[in-house]
């Protein structure tokens, strides 16, 4: 089943490794606030690691009391890492199977670095696609766009 994504770019004057350290490592908590209908990140527990490696693997809890797995699932420092989402128990459960995030490292030619963002999930069914359509064009690409802008401000 084709994924529905949305892609936002950023640009930081800060170098490559201290860019993709600061996402890598970023403070969940702070950065996904409730947006709309859509609840922010309450907790995160750790299951494995640091959250740096392939493998690793932690639970979210979101502000409305649901929660949701992620997993790191590609890692190649300091350029780019994947991670997965799914267990939701939200309604999200009955729209996609997964995510998968994507943050994608490059340095730009003043030594600053260009930040690439990709966020898919793969509905369930063509059934839900349309829906899953609906809430990635109304609320979803707003709330990566927030959670982008208070990761780039604490960047500078």
């Amino acid at each position: 089943m084709n994924t529905i994504a949305t892609t936002l770019t950023r640009t930081s004057g800060l170098p490559l490794a201290a860019v993709y350290t600061h996402l890598i490592g970023c403070d969940a908590t702070r950065m996904f606030l409730p947006v709309g209908a859509l609840p922010g990140v309450a907790a995160v527990r750790l299951h494995t690691g640091s959250w740096a490696q392939t493998g690793d693997a932690r639970t979210i809890t979101l502000t409305d009391g649901s929660i949701a797995r992620e997993a790191l699932t590609d890692v190649a420092a300091p350029h780019t890492f994947t991670y997965t989402v799914n267990a939701y128990t939200s309604v999200l459960r009955l729209l996609v199977s997964h995510g998968a995030s994507t943050f994608t490292c490059s340095p730009t030619a003043h030594g600053g670095t260009l930040i690439v963002w990709t966020y898919a999930y793969t509905p369930r069914s063509l059934l839900v696609k349309p829906l899953v359509w609906l809430v990635r064009a109304f609320l979803w690409q707003r709330y990566m766009m927030a959670a982008f802008d208070r990761m780039m401000a604490d960047l500078s």
